[in-house]
């Protein structure tokens, strides 16, 4: 049985061990716009949740403790800016039917539950991290040092899932250890399920011969069955999303018809290579319009850490030849290359982990934004 000092010892160990791979400088920079956008694949800021908790509370011969706790709450959910950290509030009711019986107390009881927890998130949505719950009413049931509170805490794991692009499912399990009843350790593990809302940011769609207007990001989707086969573009086809960041006049290109790659490849097309040198002619005539072009390559989590990182690598030194190759001059040109462990999604889902296979262009000390969409939207 896990006693108190034992918990305690591996909450303070998780702890630390989480806040040391929390400062990793790993941050998802490539990732769809969320700001206020409540985008449940990139997630940043507050989501809500509601949760469902039940498990089992270890027996004690004195208090008679041995039960199925249960909760119901609303928990408020903060993802930090590198989403790498997670924050729960959480209030709600809870129940707890004693099966080892007592002459003299009730043998079920009822009240409010406030939890608090904190986890490291990884890019796959594994999160892990430390918890406390404390229950309203029926201290005196539990031998709790106040009659009106009893407290918990310990460690939580949880995986968590995007679901149809609108909402957040999270499965977990947390193992609780008693830290208000005196000289008595009593233990709980309970089944947590949490269903949270959201939405994924869509915006304007931009076309291969549309003219972009200011900042135009499009909704992740697929290739005009036109264009693969040669012909004109479809209506409402998404080819092209662009983003602009003025904070450090930047902006970021992203091209589904011609910068993606399927899982694990590295060889572009040729019509797809044809594209890109157009594209390097477009741009080695107008070199005025950025100081340098950033090729960021992304790959998915499919595969081990060396295939990928040499995938990414691959991916991005390809585009660079391309557009060299059609006059873009080297000096302007700086590869990148993203691991596995940053990919544009962290979801599992196939259609989305398809997004993470691709190569963006980030344009660095843009003179004039415009110009540049404008020139991008026709090489």
């Amino acid at each position: 049985m896990v006693t108190k000092s034992m918990a305690i010892s591996l909450t303070i160990v998780s702890l630390f061990a989480s806040l040391t791979m929390a400062a990793d400088p790993q941050t998802s920079v490539m990732g769809i716009p969320t700001t206020g956008s409540m985008n449940v694949h990139d997630p940043v800021g507050w989501f809500p949740f509601i949760g469902i908790s039940g498990g089992y509370m270890s027996p004690d011969d004195d208090l008679r403790t041995e039960g199925s706790p249960g909760d119901l709450k609303i928990i408020g959910s903060y993802f930090s800016e590198n989403k790498n950290n997670v924050i729960d509030i959480g209030l709600g009711f809870m129940g707890d039917s004693f099966t080892q019986k007592s002459d003299t107390q009730n043998n079920f009881i009822s009240g409010g539950v406030a939890e608090l927890a904190w986890r490291y998130n990884w890019s796959n949505r594994w999160q892990f991290g430390v918890a406390a719950d404390t229950f309203i009413g029926g201290g005196d049931r539990y031998g709790s040092t106040d009659p009106n509170l009893t407290s918990f805490g310990g460690l939580q794991l949880i995986k968590e899932m995007p679901i149809k692009n609108s909402n957040m499912f999270r499965i977990g399990l947390k193992g609780l250890t008693s830290l208000s009843i005196p000289s008595k350790s009593i233990n709980t593990v309970m089944l947590d399920l949490q269903w949270g809302f959201g939405n994924e940011q869509k915006g304007p769609e931009v076309g291969a011969n549309a003219r972009p207007s200011g900042s135009d990001i499009g909704a992740p989707t697929g290739v005009s069955p036109d264009l693969e086969s040669g012909g004109a573009l479809t209506a409402g086809a998404t080819l092209r999303r662009v983003e602009v960041d003025p904070a450090d006049n930047s902006l970021i290109v992203r091209n589904d018809a011609h910068m993606q790659f399927d899982s694990g490849s590295t060889t572009l097309s040729s019509m797809n290579a044809d594209y890109i040198e157009r594209l390097g002619r477009a741009l080695a005539q107008r070199q005025d319009l950025f100081d340098r072009v950033e090729v960021v390559a992304l790959v998915d989590q499919s595969g081990s850490s060396r295939a990928n990182v040499n995938t990414s690598r691959a991916r991005s030194q390809q585009v660079s030849r391309h557009l060299t190759q059609g006059g873009l001059s080297k000096n302007k040109i700086q590869t990148t290359w993203k691991r596995s462990s940053d990919p544009m999604y962290k979801s599992l889902l196939p259609e989305e982990m398809q997004q993470s296979n691709r190569v963006d262009l980030r344009f660095r000390g843009v003179k004039d934004p415009g110009a540049l969409q404008e020139l991008l939207a026709n090489p």
